[in-house]
């Protein structure tokens, strides 16, 4: 019931947008009504049209409004029904007074300051003062509060960018994949309106707006597709209606300043973020030990070593300089320590350790901690050697060193408790006790607090929340080190990379995607050679791109998104061939992955297209028309073409959400049972890695952020494994897993994207060449081989770049 949109016209930042791109949101999504509008007929357009500019200048001219409003969920299973009631009230008061109470969240603005509270973040309430304007900005920017707002069953409160979106218009007519109408007149709490009927992907949309006053009174959010999903995983037939009353719904020009009053309840903790209680870390066993040997450089050349450091008490905080959760906390941690009393006996020692390689100067970490806020002495370990010997396995790190020369406290990450138990430390130590008991009872007392919140929401029915994607720092690998060849202006928003080889006398061409419907080649230079609007629907997005070269010579390209309603080919010169499934064709689960192959060998190619839900397996011609259907696999996660057989056949190799691998022949056959390789395999990969040597690789998620490559054989059973860092990629759309030639070898190598930012350099029997760390969260990668060099692709959210493999010493 969960749907993935677009929220483009929200915020102006970037960044922001991008975060907002990925929004899991309910049923409705929060912009569901807006983004599915479309108009048939000249009469039916223009009376739509008027409708909908009408309903739009009555929230944005409106100086109040108020409801008390309520999700209704109907559903019936079998011959039982049950019906839920959930708040969904919004209160406003233009500029910048709000009031919203929607499922277990509340949040509210008085004017002067913001504050949220999630039910599934219990004890915390975020404070923040009011941004001018106020809008939709601040109320998303946190990560839980959007989460609390918009993962309900309706979505989040419609109402909202009624009131503070400027171009509403505009989103409702940017998007639609039906033609609404105006279907009739009902009276809906004693007041006549316009029934606004649209049919969607996910079923039929009905608005419900007061022809009189333009306010939204009703909507029935779609849900055919939720509840056919239920029946099916059920095996008992279930509805699931959700309707949204504007109860009392009313434009007011003044409402009372009780109506936007919030108190902090007493056992609360005022927050500047809203953090989900993360599983305390346990005491370091170095708390109470000797403080390991170490040296460190400043970038006055002087050095600090643990004997300097002895008599003093010290806080040494370990960063790097992209990473974000260091972004946050050293500020905060600057802030507590200027607040400590400096004319105690003992001196307090402040140093900021960069582990950060030596390719990034003194200069640009100076001026990293003046940006952030940051303060303390600068040091450096650019091989992290320091930071092995206090057993930091992350960063952000805090280490706190006691008079006496030993370790007084060791925290991992960030928290918003982090200044308090810093505080707590070092008056401690001021009072010159040891601080062992004092670490012990707060991991006991966190323990228990985290158990508790667990149990609270454990009966919440919520989406299990992604864990953070913590980013490793820049380091160059042992056995080859890498220099950027180049880094393209042209790319604001990289994504996808598909690397061709080079033709006779040529060189390789680089292919990649620059936003959500943009095509851009490069040349090895890196120099734009080519730009493709694709002009897709507004309701399509391109996540990755396949190619393939027919037996007349000519290349095709595959385009499309997982989740997507349609895919698209285009011809070598990228002009539209086909859209497939047509636009009159019948919703589906969305398209999981797909492929061109010649699978039959008569040099035409076809493409092999999966399904999430109960369509199984296409092969489809290049025309659209529908070869063959293989509906016995449900659910499809991923495809990849089949090792090579005799003759000039092939199939291909499917996944599906029970851990299984399915081998299908030419038409579609299953060829032998299913074999399960693992129970979450979330990405396949196949390719040449050896003259006539055909390799296949999967990705394994053995729980959430937990990620392992799997090496496949012939008989799709593991025959290898490779722990990758934990976590999860969050950026954007990747395709984490593609091979190359980068060393001039008869092997070819993985090259596999990690949640952390590396990448790593695997040949075909799973054995490690080594592992590249890019400092920052990746969204695309590639690599070619051009004249007796390696190159490897990097894609984040905001550049592209080439890295020259250089200094290679493999065995």
């Amino acid at each position: 019931m969960f749907q993935l949109i677009q929220l483009h016209s929200y915020c102006e930042d970037d960044l922001f947008l991008r975060r907002l791109k990925t929004i899991r949101l309910g049923s409705l999504a929060c912009l569901l009504p807006f983004f599915l509008f479309c108009f048939s007929g000249c009469n039916q357009t223009k009376a739509a049209k008027t409708l909908l500019e009408e309903m739009s200048t009555a929230y944005r001219e409106a100086g109040g409004y108020e409801d008390q409003g309520r999700v209704v969920v109907r559903s019936i299973r079998g011959d039982a029904s049950d019906e839920t009631t959930l708040p969904f009230r919004v209160v406003f008061q233009r500029p910048d007074r709000l009031r919203i109470e929607c499922y277990q969240t509340m949040a509210v603005s008085d004017g002067t300051t913001f504050f949220a509270a999630v039910g599934h973040v219990p004890g915390q309430v975020l404070v923040e003062d009011i941004e001018k304007p106020f809008g939709l900005e601040q109320l998303f920017r946190d990560d839980q509060l959007r989460s609390g707002l918009s993962e309900g069953l309706a979505g989040c409160p419609v109402q909202l960018p009624l009131l503070l979106a400027d171009n509403t218009v505009e989103i409702i007519l940017s998007s639609a994949i039906s033609q609404p109408i105006i279907a009739g007149t009902e009276e809906i709490h004693s007041r006549p309106c316009s029934r606004v009927e649209i049919k969607t992907a996910e079923g039929l949309l009905l608005l419900w707006i007061d022809k009189e006053e333009k306010i939204l009174r009703r909507m029935k959010v779609p849900s055919d597709h939720y509840s056919k999903s239920l029946s099916e995983q059920s095996g008992v037939p279930t509805g699931t209606t959700v309707t949204v009353d504007f109860l009392d719904a009313k434009f007011t020009p003044s409402i009372s300043p009780n109506a936007f009053a919030y108190e902090i309840p007493k056992d609360a903790s005022r927050v500047t973020r809203l953090e989900l209680t993360p599983a305390p870390h346990p005491p370091s066993p170095l708390v109470g030990q000797r403080v390991p040997p170490f040296v460190l450089r400043g970038i006055d050349g002087e050095t600090v070593s643990n004997d300097s450091i002895k008599g003093s008490i010290a806080v040494l905080e370990f960063f790097f300089s992209t990473n974000v959760s260091s972004q946050r906390s050293m500020p905060e941690i600057t802030r507590a320590i200027h607040e400590i009393d400096s004319s105690a006996d003992v001196p307090l020692l402040h140093y900021a350790v960069s582990i950060d390689s030596t390719e990034v100067t003194d200069p640009q970490l100076v001026k990293c901690l003046s940006t952030w806020g940051a303060g303390g002495t600068l040091l450096r370990d650019p091989r992290g050697v320091a930071m092995a010997s206090f057993e930091l396995p992350s960063c952000p790190a805090v280490v706190v060193t006691a008079p006496d020369g030993t370790v007084a406290d060791v925290a991992i990450g960030t928290h918003n408790r982090m200044t308090e138990d810093l505080r707590q430390s070092i008056q401690t130590l001021h009072a010159g006790q040891a601080t062992r008991a004092l670490v012990e009872k707060r991991f006991e007392t966190r323990l228990r607090e985290h158990e508790q919140v667990l149990e609270k929401i454990a009966d919440t029915g919520r989406i299990e929340v992604l864990p953070e994607q913590v980013i490793s720092p820049k380091r160059q690998p042992v056995r080859f080190k890498v220099e950027q060849a180049w880094k393209s202006d042209t790319i604001r928003m990289p994504g996808n990379i598909v690397c061709l080889p080079a033709e006779t006398g040529g060189a390789p061409r680089i292919i990649t995607l620059d936003g959500w419907g943009t095509v851009v080649e490069l040349d090895i230079a890196g120099k734009e050679v080519a730009r493709h609007e694709l002009g897709l629907p507004n309701t399509a997005s391109i996540g990755f791109l396949r190619s393939a070269v027919d037996a007349s010579g000519k290349r095709w390209w595959l385009c499309s998104s997982s989740g997507a309603q349609q895919l698209f080919v285009f011809d070598d010169r990228w002009t539209l061939h086909t859209t497939y499934p047509d636009s009159e064709s019948p919703s589906h689960a969305g398209i999981s992955d797909a492929f061109l192959m010649d699978s039959d060998g008569d040099g035409s190619l076809e493409m092999i297209v999966g399904y999430f839900g109960s369509v199984g397996v296409q092969g489809v011609t290049l025309a659209g028309e529908r070869l063959w259907s293989q509906r016995a696999l449900e659910g499809v996660q991923h495809i990849m073409l089949d090792i090579p057989v005799e003759g000039s056949s092939r199939g291909v190799i499917c996944s599906n959400g029970r851990g299984q691998l399915i081998r299908l022949g030419p038409s579609g056959e299953i060829l032998k049972t299913p074999a399960v390789v693992s129970q979450n395999i979330r990405s396949l990969s196949s390719g040449l890695l050896a003259t006539d040597a055909w390799a296949m690789v999967g990705m394994e998620h053995t729980n959430i952020g937990v990620n392992v490559i799997v090496g496949i054989g012939s008989d799709l059973q593991s025959v290898w494994k490779h722990p990758l860092p934990d976590g999860v990629h969050r950026d954007g759309p990747i395709e984490p897993i593609t091979w190359a030639d980068l060393f001039g070898t008869p092997r070819r190598q993985w090259i596999i994207a990690a949640p952390d930012g590396s990448v790593h350099l695997l040949w075909a029997d799973g054995r490690i060449i080594d592992h590249y760390q890019h400092g920052a969260a990746l969204v695309g990668i590639g690599g070619y081989r051009f004249q007796e060099s390696g190159y490897l692709l990097v894609a984040t959210r905001n550049s592209f770049e080439s890295l020259k493999i250089i200094d290679v010493g493999l065995d």
